[in-house]
């Protein structure tokens, strides 16, 4: 059976049938038959006027496969749909190999899917960390697909010439991506400051001073005590973002890059050497 006779077949047992596992199974199945077989970038036989589909088959069967995820009202999870997650997580963007096929057999079309599937793949799996309350794990997944991103210029509104089909999707999807960063950034830098504690780092967790409120899945708002960092903070600077440079003596202080160590080394120097001493006699000792 071809990738399209599987994507109709998945089509028909959602909107005929309501059978959601079926057709969910079943997008796994074209998926993989497209990849393993097929032309990757094939398109779809029959135009669909709407403006962020994708044209290609692999990319619209790809949309409606990582929106079954996302939807919290359908519940699809690591747990009860471990076959479907492996796929995902495969086409995240650190994932290696990347699917060398993909340009092999279809060219640079077939390159610009694959790259658009590895970002919508890890803003899905950004979104489903969040959902877990995996701060720290959402924000490293949409810091590497908005970094995948800045490759290819049509997906982060570079030229400014009208985008549609794929083009448009994944850009959509990176402007959400980009403002979700951005919230747990700023969060991380108003939750740091309400401790008094500039220096709190990506993973830690601290006990608030005051609740914070959790805008839930499913819509409802929960208040939290205690949070966990998604972002560390440059010592220097103090601007925080997901991906920081630690110092390679002491490993505790993160920066943003050269120059701002460099900048901050008269003031962190005792601390440094300190550090570095108490780590390198605790391994002694151990």
């Amino acid at each position: 059976m071809s990738g399209l006779s599987l994507f109709k077949k998945a089509e028909m047992a959602y909107m005929l049938d309501s059978n959601v596992p079926q057709a969910f199974d079943l997008y796994v199945q074209s998926i993989r038959k497209i990849i393993k077989n097929e032309d990757v970038a094939q398109k779809f036989p029959q135009p669909i006027p709407v403006p962020d589909m994708p044209q290609e088959l692999l990319g619209i069967v790809w949309r409606n496969f990582v929106g079954f995820f996302r939807d919290p009202a359908l519940g699809f999870t690591v747990d009860n749909a471990p076959d479907a997650y492996k796929l995902l997580l495969s086409f995240k963007p650190s994932s290696t190999p990347a699917y060398p096929e993909f340009e092999k057999r279809s060219g640079k079309r077939g390159a610009e899917l694959l790259k658009g599937m590895q970002i919508t793949a890890g803003f899905t799996l950004g979104l489903m960390a969040w959902d877990k309350r995996d701060r720290a794990t959402a924000a490293k997944r949409y810091n590497e697909a908005l970094a995948l991103a800045e490759t290819h210029a049509p997906f982060v509104g570079r030229p400014t010439a009208p985008r549609s089909g794929l083009e448009l999707y994944v850009y959509n999807d990176v402007q959400e991506c980009r403002s979700n960063l951005a919230k747990l950034v700023a969060s991380d830098a108003k939750n740091a400051q309400l401790l008094g504690d500039a220096a709190v780092g990506r993973k830690e967790t601290k006990e608030l001073p005051l609740p914070t409120a959790r805008i839930e899945p499913d819509g409802s708002i929960t208040a939290l005590n205690e949070i966990t960092f998604a972002t560390d903070v440059c010592h220097a600077c103090q601007k925080r973002d997901v991906k920081l440079s630690k110092c390679s003596k002491c490993k505790k202080a993160t920066y943003c890059g050269r120059e701002c160590q460099t900048a901050h080394w008269p003031s962190h120097k005792a601390a440094c050497k300190k550090a570095a001493a108490a780590a390198a006699a605790q391994a002694t000792a151990s």
